[in-house]
């Protein structure tokens, strides 16, 4: 399978730019480059920004490709790339208004506040290709192209192809993961009139061949538990599936230098379905179908569930600057519809919002941004942030209309009918940032505060917490560099990264979260060959206590509490090494490289984290 991927790269890097051709100058030498291309992001726009950012060439954390590692692990999966996702310390709420309740592969979908334009000078692509090893295999490709000077156009394709690290029925080919996105985008500046415009429409498929975990007795030895691509498992021949569709426009004109209009259109669905039609390990006189679920409401032989969200979106809004003050005014009409496949509880809906953004700048020394938003039944949104080189502090309170999904429910499984009140949210977070002579201290507190919290109990229901809780999280960072060449740059990176959190409140039972948390990075950053080949080897740690970290129930895609199994404490050591030739990054890694012999950790009950492993990938940039 990895060859079929490796020829389809190879004919897109080849053949595309050929049919194109090559831009050169008079001496037939090649003029574009990293800084030919330019990237856009729409905040730009929205903030009269008229700058944009670089394309990313460092080597710096190039080897962290799946997306835990990437979050920082401020969110953990199931144990393998693409699986459910689960916020390590549970996050504010973004959206007051109504929302399906179906999160857990959020991540891997389309962001429009990080979705990226281009303008570029010439033809621009962007391929990357990972093979992981045991199967795990992650491809992401980027064309972009300015028609003329003021349109671009371009497309994206990301893929995910990732076998099961635990119980495999073949070596190869045995898939844990599929996840298709395809993203087609434009951007235009008019030459003459001051209108831009910003678009994407982008396509999400995402199946999840769900284990259920490992079955393993509760006497087992570490060596019939860690057994991995041997593993026994508790499901076989079930699929999570998600489908999404976005479509997103974003379009400005400048009445005045201080004074324009904007216009922001999204729709936006959502399917959720699952499916178990047959026991797989029904022939093994295991009838896991029947095990597994707590019951069965509708049919004992099979389980089929769908739900579809969709909204469609309109914003108009008035923003401008006026010497160090920005300003910006909207009004939103929101249009939602929740179905599921055996309830129909949820009414169309609309939903009128009413918002702004103010934010003061001095000399580029410090910001101090406010933004507000409310909705016409009571929910309201209230933010504060001041940005400075040596002090960041932020301000926000929520509230917000509980899940569809946790209000009412019906499937085979499962069947809840609820009335909660809205949720009521409030972070106050800062830091502090110190440098002296190659030292960066970056000490930091978080106090977050979650009232009428829905959770999920021990029985997968959504339950409503009777209390306050209040979640301290206090830590930051703290960082060395030592030179080992100051000519050439050359020198030794330590980058330290802890946090404490302890949960108060007489519901702080229903919040589970590491109490000791560490992220950690050593490396060398220098270069061979005088300078030719940039190069980064060194190593990355992960640790965190043990607690008991949620379960999750595959057939409501959600995390739920228990309280049998405590996931012991662990750490992990990556070894990698990074490298750039020219216009090509390569980068090796062990992940895992600290795993003993008949040994592991798990992520989530019954779910054990990746095994040692060897990792490879390279990324290959085109400019002509």
């Amino acid at each position: 399978m990895h060859l079929r991927y490796i020829f389809v790269g190879t004919v897109l890097v080849f053949f595309v730019p050929a049919a194109l051709g090559q831009i050169v100058d008079d001496s037939t030498q090649l003029v574009y480059g990293p800084s030919t291309v330019n990237v856009v992001y729409e905040h730009f726009l929205k903030l009269n920004l008229s700058e944009t950012a670089a394309i990313d060439t460092s080597l710096t954390d190039f080897e962290k490709f799946s997306y835990v590692d990437r979050s920082g692990h401020n969110y953990r999966n199931l144990g393998n790339i693409g699986t459910a996702m689960f916020s390590t310390f549970y996050e504010m709420p973004e959206i007051i208004g109504r929302t399906p309740g179906y999160n857990a592969y959020n991540i891997y979908n389309v962001d429009p506040k990080t979705f990226k334009y281009y303008d570029t000078k010439s033809p621009f692509m962007d391929l990357s290709v990972v093979l992981g090893g045991q199967g795990r295999t992650v491809i992401d490709y980027t064309f972009s192209q300015n028609v003329n000077p003021n349109w671009n156009i371009g497309f994206d394709i990301h893929k995910l192809n990732i076998d099961k690290q635990i119980g495999a029925e073949q070596n190869e080919g045995d898939r844990n993961v599929e996840n298709t996105r395809y993203d087609l985008y434009t951007f235009y500046d008019h030459p003459e009139v001051p209108y831009r415009l910003m678009a994407y429409i982008s396509s999400f498929s995402h199946k999840v061949d769900e284990t259920g975990g490992i079955a393993v007795s509760d006497s087992a030895s570490n060596a019939e538990i860690f057994q991995y691509r041997d593993s026994q498992i508790k499901l076989e021949d079930v699929q999570g599936i998600e489908r999404r569709t976005d479509l997103h426009i974003y379009q400005e004109y400048g009445l005045f230098k201080e004074f324009q209009l904007y216009h922001q259109l999204d729709r936006n669905t959502q399917v959720n379905i699952y499916k178990d039609y047959v026991d797989g390990s029904a022939s093994s006189g295991n009838d896991t179908y029947v095990s597994f679920y707590p019951r069965f409401l509708i049919d004992p032989d099979s389980t089929y569930q769908e739900s579809r969200f969709t909204s469609f979106s309109n914003e108009i809004g008035l923003k401008g600057s006026v010497s160090s003050v920005y300003y910006r005014f909207y009004l939103r009409n929101r249009l939602v519809d929740n179905e599921f496949l055996y309830l129909d509880s949820f009414e169309p809906a609309s939903e009128n919002y009413l918002g702004g953004v103010s934010q003061f700048t001095w000399r580029d020394l410090f910001a101090i941004r406010a933004e507000g938003e409310i909705l016409q039944s009571g929910e309201f949104k209230l933010s504060g942030f001041l940005n400075s080189d040596f002090l960041n502090a932020s301000y926000k309170t929520i509230r917000y209309r509980q899940p569809n999904l946790v209000q009412d429910y019906f499937g085979n499984h499962h069947e809840w009918h609820n009335d909660f009140d809205k949720g009521f949210a409030n972070e106050l977070a800062g830091s502090l940032n110190f440098n002296w002579k190659g030292v960066n201290l970056v000490p930091g507190l978080q106090l977050r505060t979650l009232d009428n919290f829905v959770y999920y109990d021990t029985l997968s229901s959504p339950k409503i917490a009777t209390a306050p809780v209040l979640i301290s999280k206090i830590g930051g960072q703290v960082n060395f560099f030592f030179n080992t060449n100051r000519e050439l740059g050359e020198g030794f990176h330590f980058r330290n990264e802890g946090y404490f959190t302890t949960v108060t409140g007489n519901s702080a039972e229903v919040i589970r979260v590491p109490q000791f948390f560490y992220n950690g990075k050593v490396y060398w950053d220098g270069a061979w060959f005088e300078k030719a080949v940039p190069l980064q080897v060194g190593f990355n740690v992960h640790a965190k206590s043990a607690y008991k970290a949620n379960a999750y129930n595959p057939a409501i895609q959600q995390y739920y509490l228990q309280d049998d199994t405590e996931l012991s404490s662990y750490w992990t050591l990556d070894v990698f090494a990074n490298m750039r030739i020219d216009k090509i990054f390569v980068f090796v890694k062990v992940t895992y490289a600290n795993m003993a012999a008949e040994s592991g950790y798990f992520v989530a009950p019954d779910y054990t984290g990746q095994e040692r492993i060897f990792d490879f990938g390279v990324r290959w940039l085109f400019f002509d």
